[in-house]
């Protein structure tokens, strides 16, 4: 189960929080916020440090929205990092802000 919580917008951008863990049922969610969202800004970015594991469905979803970037941990034990690399998405990842 998944809990999607927008962090922050601007007229162009939105960062949504994407916490839990992303099953073939949650897809369905994602996509619905994240296309919903989509249609206001030119750019979305699904924060995914909060996000344990992600199924196939939600990988699918990522790779058939090419405007949207990711932010992960950049450990090198990130398991959503490495799932996003192997599925051809690690040139969506993004570095996260720096703390305030």
């Amino acid at each position: 189960m998944i809990r999607i919580t927008e962090r922050s917008q601007t007229a162009t951008a939105v960062v949504l929080k994407v916490e839990g863990e992303l099953l073939h049922e949650d897809a369905a969610v994602l996509a619905e916020e994240g296309g919903r969202w989509m249609q206001h800004v030119k750019e979305l970015v699904l924060d995914f440090r909060w996000l344990q594991t992600i199924k196939p469905t939600g990988l699918e979803l990522l790779q058939s929205w090419p405007q949207v970037r990711v932010m992960v941990d950049l450990e090198e034990g990130s398991v959503v990092r490495h799932l996003l690399e192997a599925h051809g998405l690690g040139n969506r990842i993004m570095e996260p802000p720096d703390p305030p």
